[in-house]
């Protein structure tokens, strides 16, 4: 049976491509005062692995001092749905002879994590449901039982949330809004660990506008104002949804890679770190000799003493180098913690992968180790 993009391309070679998509707040100042601007960028993900952070093959797409990233994501989502449904042959019959077909698709988000909750509609990290991919969770108490507690150390299938599932969830919200009671909604929000940035203006208008439709006819019912704004959703429907919630072939709770540095270093690297200050460690830190570890000079003094606003480089160096120096100034089980540190960290800056199943089973077994000691 001929394939059907064989019609679509009328005969043409059809190759598809895969686009990474970047998002992040920067400040638009050269100068120390915060000024924030919304930025993307996309790379190719077909490019080989070297090739992929280097600057030629980063590309801006649009900035933004009041757009967030989810808004600016609808232009990308148009350019993606009309290169999908109408492929236009490029002319390059000076270098092949023939003229060929592009597909566009959206392969992942690296985004750091905070933005990524953002652009998936995940309420945040510091939530009951912490987790943008899947639903575990819970309420504090019910997170200090011992099943609780120790299911969030496995991986459950059955616990993934799909796009499907999240845009549910917004809707039900958005349903909720229409009632006029604000409360129902943040107890939603709460419950479920969904609280779409995107969508959350439109909710904060339905409950207004239910009170004031209340408020200028008392003879109206509840119902009444349940329904007609219901419709007014109805029609409205892709307005108010994410955009990033809606891409063809794609899925902001799966496809967004966890970051390494809010995930480790910003994580468990920084909470060990944290146990093992002392005058002794700083001058040890100080003494680290660096020839061989291809990093700038370690400056001790100003690591510990600006401890909360350190940068990805020299976390990394905190992580690659202490268990060296902290031997003998730590207890047992800090030092059991910053072994397992070590090796995860190995792990996780190993540049290609050749067996991914052996890979997961020992990234798993040394991030559990180091939760066990640390806990």
């Amino acid at each position: 049976m001929p394939n059907p993009l064989r019609k679509l391309a009328q005969g043409n070679p059809l190759y598809s491509s895969s686009v990474d998509l970047f998002g992040n707040n920067v400040s638009g100042n050269r100068s120390k005062l915060w000024n924030k601007h919304n930025n993307l960028y996309v790379f190719h993900r077909n490019l080989p692995c070297q090739l992929l952070q280097q600057d030629f093959h980063i590309h801006f797409l649009s900035t933004s001092q009041h757009a967030s990233v989810p808004e600016q994501i609808e232009g990308l989502k148009v350019q993606l749905e009309y290169v999908l449904s109408d492929f236009e042959a490029l002319d390059l019959t000076y270098a092949t002879g023939e003229n060929i077909c592009f597909r566009l698709f959206l392969n992942t988000e690296p985004m750091d994590n905070p933005m990524q909750s953002k652009a998936s509609g995940h309420i945040s990290g510091s939530s009951n449901c912490f987790c943008q991919k899947c639903k575990v969770g819970g309420s504090c108490r019910e997170k200090m039982t011992n099943d609780s507690y120790d299911s969030l150390f496995h991986i459950h299938q059955f616990c993934f949330m799909s796009v499907v599932t999240l845009l549910r969830k917004v809707i039900l919200q958005v349903s909720q809004a229409c009632t006029g009671v604000a409360a129902r909604v943040k107890d939603r929000q709460k419950a479920s660990g969904v609280k779409d940035g995107y969508t959350e203006p439109w909710i904060a208008d339905l409950i207004t506008l239910a009170c004031m439709l209340k408020a200028q006819d008392q003879t109206c019912t509840q119902e009444s104002i349940y329904s007609e704004l219901m419709d007014w959703v109805t029609n409205k429907c892709d307005e108010i949804s994410n955009s990033n919630l809606r891409i063809r072939g794609f899925g902001p709770t799966q496809d967004t890679p966890i970051e390494i540095l809010h995930t480790i270093l910003l994580g468990i690297v920084k909470y060990v770190w944290y146990k093992s200050w002392s005058f002794c460690y700083t001058q040890h830190l100080q003494a680290t000799d660096t020839c061989r570890l291809n990093i700038t000079p370690i400056r001790a003094n100003y690591i510990t003493q600006y401890a909360n606003s350190l940068i990805r480089r020299q976390l990394k160096t905190i992580g690659q180098v202490s268990v060296f120096h902290v031997h003998d100034l730590v207890e047992l089980k800090v030092l059991h913690v910053w072994r397992a540190v070590e090796l995860l960290m190995a792990l996780l800056w190993m540049p290609e992968i050749d067996d991914m199943d052996q890979y997961t089973v020992h990234i798993l077994h040394h991030h559990l180790v180091s939760c066990s000691h640390l806990s």
